[in-house]
């Protein structure tokens, strides 16, 4: 993609970061100084940022920013609340203001449960420190109490307080890929308590690259809290959402009038991040996500090891992320069955298309909403052609496998 102009505008008294798009004259309003800033030294009035810039504040084009653009991802002018779930009391709030943003924190400190979108997937979130609002994660999503869950960060230096140590290779991982789609499975502090971890000596930790999530922890920090518990927002082994609608649909029942739903929009990376085991003297992949096991090596500058299943992550189980439907994998199905494959690949005569990416990063964000859909629909099989190739196909690849396995 062609530099992108564009000038970062700093409000002492939002410290939003606004980006105005010269080109096309759309404004983008960001909820944290952090998202870029930090990340971007050179930014400056007039400055060009460029597609690195642009990529590690969670968007990789023009076509994201557009994205982001439409879903209204945060306004200046104040929250708008709704509710469109039967049987449900909670809000959803569909412009995350600094306001918002900050009464969704309180909320977290409370005790009290918020859904809200990342970079990878929607997840609910709860006081990380708090063991009957995790808790109660668990029993909403029905799920087993020994299944870890994942603490999101604000920061690197937010990881201290649940760690008791981190090799240097982790270390090197972190300050490459965070903010982003990557867990670190760490030996745990004595702050990392059981139902974290379900009962292991190692917890899972995240620096999401969503500009709400990354606000929401920072607002969380400042009142005190040291990160958020967030697996996915949907009941245990079903489809991850992307979407607020998604999450929604699911949770929104379980939820009580004071808790949140912070809609973020579609999820740009659409698939749950990476997990890595760095308790050994070389990584291993326990999830395969966006961030590649070249990538891995090429940071740290030592080989992946093979995985080992000694340890219980999120999303690992044979059979997760399952639709109601019958995944079928590059079969032959019957007249009627949802299709789901490449563009390039026509759909059979008699099967419905439910998505059509043109690329592998396309095909993760919309792997999700496709199975979604197919279930919407009422459909009792999904033929899906999954991408072939290394990096993200092998997330996408897994996942699909995972969907099978339970159907």
């Amino acid at each position: 993609m062609a530099l992108v102009k564009a000038f970062f505008e700093v409000s002492e008294i939002t410290e939003t970061v606004a980006f105005i798009l010269t080109a096309s004259g759309v404004t983008l309003t960001f909820p944290s100084a952090l998202t870029v800033i930090e990340r971007v030294s050179a930014c400056d009035a007039g400055a060009i940022a460029s597609e690195r810039a642009m990529a590690m504040s969670g968007i990789s084009d023009l076509v994201d920013l557009g994205r982001y653009f439409r879903m209204g991802l945060v306004s200046l002018n104040g929250s708008e609340k709704g509710n469109k779930w039967e049987n449900s009391q909670v809000t959803i709030i569909s412009h995350c203001t600094l306001e918002a943003l900050t009464e969704a924190a309180k909320v977290l400190r409370d005790g009290k449960l918020v859904i809200f979108p990342t970079e990878t997937v929607y997840g609910i979130g709860a006081d990380a420190a708090n063991a009957s609002a995790v808790r109660r994660i668990y029993e909403i999503k029905g799920r087993p109490r020994n299944h870890p869950v994942i603490v999101h960060l604000a920061s690197l230096q937010e990881a201290e307080y649940w760690i008791e140590s981190i090799p240097e290779y982790a270390l090197a991982l972190a300050r490459n890929f965070w903010p982003g789609s990557m867990t670190l499975i760490l030996p745990r502090s004595k702050n990392a308590e059981d139902f974290l971890t379900g009962g292991q000596e190692s917890i899972g930790l995240r620096v999401p690259s969503h500009p709400i999530a990354l606000k929401l922890l920072e607002e969380f920090h400042r009142v005190g809290g040291h990160g958020i518990a967030a697996p996915s927002a949907n009941l245990f082994g079903q489809v991850s959402p992307t979407t607020a609608d998604a999450a929604g649909e699911q949770l929104a029942a379980s939820l009580a009038p004071e808790e949140m739903i912070l809609d973020g929009g579609p999820c740009l990376v659409g698939i749950e991040s990476t997990v890595i085991d760095c308790t050994f003297d070389a990584p291993r992949i326990l999830r395969p996500g966006a961030i590649t096991e070249q990538m891995i090596e090429e940071v740290t500058g030592i080989k992946v090891k093979e995985r080992e299943d000694l340890i219980r992550v999120s999303g690992a189980l044979e059979n997760h992320y399952a639709p109601k439907a019958k995944v079928l994998v590059s079969e032959v199905g019957s007249e009627g069955a949802g299709f789901l494959a490449l563009a390039e690949i026509e759909t059979p005569p008699g099967q419905i298309r439910l998505a059509s990416p043109r690329t592998v990063d396309e095909y993760a964000r919309t792997l999700y909403s496709a199975l979604r859909e197919a279930d919407n629909r009422g459909l009792d099989q999904i033929v899906v052609v999954p991408p072939s190739g290394t990096g993200l196909a092998i997330a996408i690849c897994d996942r699909i496998e995972k969907a099978r396995s339970k159907s």
